[in-house]
């Protein structure tokens, strides 16, 4: 039976001695088996994974493949082989090596379909309609060119994390059009390779491309490849559709949907437009170099060694600018209240400005990396990207005015206001929360463009972060879904994501990786201990956000939590010991207020034990404002020292002159001493301000 899945648009790119023929369906009666588990599928996919090498000119590229035909046909990208290549070898898993032709390139798609000679390839059938987000995904490709040194391909998991029109953020990838988002790994090296399913379909080839707000993998889907292609482009190409194995797919739309309709995209603007940072593309920057291919060997080396050094800061500093784009919030009133990340809604975002200037301003690459950040930090000056307006587009799709209603810096939260004429579909706090346990599974909603959701998948890494206000989760946390909703797979509330980067974000100047030497107060790419997707994120509790409510509401700015304050910190030696020494008080504070000193031993608190630091934050957490507590305490008033019969000894050069004096034999009972008073201290509890 033939399927049309291939549409008429013009042939790119056809070498003039290929031979023409039909693209036939392969459609079999038999059942598909089950893959028992995620290693028969990498073993099934990584079989039909190719390590792909072409040369155009001077210039050589190396990506990844996919075998879709048992007769050769395989599939990558134009980054891997662009037009004009003369030519392409492709590696096997089985560790041979062919040459291969080009049959055709498709510009509007980045696919480029490729023929080697040979019969009964592992071929993948393909998908024939688009995946559900959040179902199972899987990545492979020939990252460090595993495949061809004999290491077979790389192979990650993850799920389909959304489906969206996207414009790549860089110029690696000229692709406009629906992608396909995973947060299963994409490497250098991976693009062009397959994303597959849990059924062993090939769902979309991965791209190069990148959404600014997400930086996360994407792949152009099969479908659209395969309807865009040429009608010559059959030639030898044959594809099914017959899954290798029956897998279900989880199905998570009910979770899903409780949350969907509350998720709304927030529009910020601020005083500075987004900051998109001149990455240059490397033929064009080589072809400008005079009389390059009679320069020698070294010294090429050289220029492109220091040019794709620069690449990779220009890259990393990318990361760090706040992209265009809508973020996320959270209906959690039917009347206009909207919870979202203090992140997205902040005026903090640090410019550098340099002297005499009223815009940032970056320097281009020009043939040196450390031009790229020569400028000492006394040649700027500092200000901030505050936000001038902010919109929220409403479930309807109305774009409405947002004022900030209050902010809570400390559980990373702040609440928006909007003013409607109708009730709006809402999270419930006090219905839908749920505590987090260590290890379940959890995905990250987040709002996008057009009313669709993206989703990403993990688990809780830590339920009880920041005295129980916060969890952890190794989803991927990004500037799009910061503040979105943190919930189980099936359904249960745990909280909201905070923040992607810290610290803020930044503009006007280019951070070196390290901290330059000769400038002191310079800073460097080093000094951003969070940054997009590092797979460390944190969410406040929905129990927390619940309680922030009223206050927010009331237009509280809170900045350092509503937490009770002591003003005690520990010594460094007890911090994270059996024995409670406080070693510093802050000014003004409680504990100065109580006479609590440096060097006090904590033994109990209103007449409970205290053996650690964490026992005090358990302990005075369920305490409330203006609470007494009674510390007891040890003062020591000397330094410790060792009572031998009639002899006080203080130091080890008196031990040692003691020891000299007894003779063998000698029987010594020794008693240490730690002259110092037992003391009960009042402290009043206050709020942290």
């Amino acid at each position: 039976m033939k399927t049309n899945l291939f549409n008429t648009k013009p042939l790119t790119d056809v070498l003039p001695n290929l031979l023409l023929a039909v693209i036939v369906l392969l459609i079999t009666s038999s059942k598909p088996s089950i893959a028992e588990d995620t290693a028969t599928i990498a073993k099934h996919a990584s079989a039909a994974t190719v390590g792909v090498y072409a040369r155009k000119g001077p210039d050589k590229f190396y990506g990844t493949g996919v075998i879709i035909s048992p007769n050769g046909g395989i599939l990558t990208s134009t980054t891997v082989v662009p037009t004009g290549s003369e030519e392409v070898e492709v590696y096997f898993s089985d560790h041979t090596k062919k040459n291969a032709s080009i049959i055709s390139i498709e510009e509007d798609t980045e696919a480029v379909f490729l023929k080697v000679e040979g019969e009964n390839y592992p071929a993948l059938p393909v998908a024939d309609k688009l995946p559900v987000i959040g179902e199972p995904a899987y990545t492979l490709g020939n990252s460090g060119n595993m495949i061809k040194l004999g290491d077979g391909a790389s192979f990650s998991a993850g799920i389909i994390s959304g489906i969206y029109e996207l414009k790549s953020a860089d110029n690696q990838s000229g692709y406009h059009g629906l992608a396909i988002e995973t947060d299963a790994a994409v490497n250098p090296g991976t693009d062009g390779g397959p994303l597959v399913n849990n059924r062993g379909q090939l769902m979309g080839i991965i791209s190069r491309g990148f959404s600014a707000l997400r930086w996360q993998g994407i792949a152009v889907p099969i479908e659209k490849i395969l309807q865009s292609s040429n009608r010559q482009t059959r030639e030898l190409i044959t594809v099914s559709t017959k899954p290798l194995f029956t897998n279900p797919v989880p199905d998570y739309t009910q979770a899903i949907e409780k949350y969907q309709k509350a998720l709304v995209g927030i529009e910020v603007k601020r005083r500075f437009e987004p900051e998109i940072i001149s990455r240059p593309e490397w033929t064009e920057y080589r072809n400008e170099i005079k009389d390059w291919d009679t320069l020698p060997e070294k010294e090429q080396k050289r220029i492109m060694a220091d040019f794709f050094a620069a690449e990779s800061l220009l890259a990393a500093n990318q990361m760090l600018r706040r992209p265009a784009g809508l973020v996320t919030g959270v209906l959690v009133s039917e009347t206009g209240y909207i919870l979202t990340s203090s992140f997205n809604v902040q005026s903090g975002d640090l410019v550098y400005l340099a002297k005499g200037q009223l815009s940032p301003t970056l320097p281009k690459y020009s043939g040196s990396v450390r031009r790229l950040y020569s400028m000492r930090s006394d040649e700027y000056e500092k200000t901030t990207n505050r936000v001038v307006s902010i919109e929220v587009i409403l479930p309807d799709g109305r774009k409405v005015p947002a004022e900030i209603a209050g902010f809570d810096t400390a559980l990373n939260i702040a609440l928006l206001k909007v003013d409607v004429d109708m009730s709006l579909p809402f999270i419930d706090l006090d219905k839908l929360k749920a505590p987090a346990h260590t290890g379940e599974n959890i995905l990250l909603l987040g709002a996008s463009a057009d009313n669709r959701i993206t989703v990403n998948g993990g688990i809780v890494s830590a339920a009880r972060r920041n005295n129980d206000s916060m969890i952890q989760f190794d989803a991927l946390l990004n500037y799009a879904n910061a503040g979105g909703v943190l919930i189980t797979t099936d359904g249960r509330l745990l909280g909201f994501a905070g923040i992607p980067l810290k610290p803020s974000p930044i503009m006007g100047k280019i951070l070196p990786f390290k901290m330059p030497q000769n400038d002191p107060g310079a800073r460097a790419l080093s000094d951003f201990p969070n940054t997009p997707n590092s797979g460390i994120g944190l969410a406040v509790t929905a129990e927390k956000v619940r309680e922030a409510l009223p206050l927010l509401k009331a237009g509280a700015e809170i900045k350092n939590g509503n937490h009770l304050f002591t003003g005690f910190y520990p010594s460094k030696d007890s911090a994270f010991a059996s024995s409670v020494i406080v070693g510093g008080i802050s000014k003004d504070s409680p504990a100065q207020k109580s006479g609590l000193k440096n060097g006090d031993k904590i033994i109990a608190i209103d007449g409970v034990g205290i053996r650690n630091w964490k026992e005090i934050r358990d302990y005075i957490k369920e305490k409330k404002e203006g609470d007494t507590i009674i510390i007891d305490i040890f003062r020591p008033l000397g330094k410790p020292y060792l009572q031998a019969g009639k002899s006080k000894i203080t130091s080890a050069g008196e031990f040692q002159s003691f020891l000299s004096q007894q003779a063998d034999g000698d029987k010594i009972t020794a008693t240490v001493f730690h002259p110092g008073i037992n003391q009960k201290i009042f402290l009043t509890l206050e709020k942290e301000k």
